[in-house]
């Protein structure tokens, strides 16, 4: 039998078929495969890690965002009472200081408003 013969004899099942081209594949490719499957399996874990960073980041963002609105709410919040304050303090001084005109305004006011009814 020559060296080809052999070979081929060799790769023939136990039932007496060729192994075929799937056979032979399957054999070959396996290890490449197995690496592959690893390699993907890395990449999974490191994508992974990627994205609980961007999740902590974008929480940590959002934390700082909620203070900022909050003192910028608590700012308004202050700029307004202070702008009452002033505003009733002006409102005193000018009722303090022109009494009838006061009385005049508000009398008008009334008689404005219960007239639109």
């Amino acid at each position: 039998m020559s060296a080809t013969a052999e070979q081929d004899a060799k790769s023939t099942s136990d039932n007496g078929k060729d192994p075929g081209f799937g056979a032979v594949a399957k054999e070959t490719l396996s290890p490449g495969a197995a690496k592959l499957l690893d390699a993907l399996q890395e990449l999974g874990v490191g994508v992974a890690g990627l994205a609980d960073e961007a999740a902590q980041r974008m929480r940590e963002t959002l934390a700082a965002g909620t203070e900022t609105v909050g003192e910028r709410a608590a700012h308004a919040t202050q700029a307004t009472r202070e702008k009452a304050g002033d505003l009733l303090r002006q409102t005193e001084t000018f009722i303090r200081e022109r009494p009838f005109t006061a009385i005049g305004i508000a009398f008008l006011t009334g008689y404005l408003l219960s007239s639109r009814r």
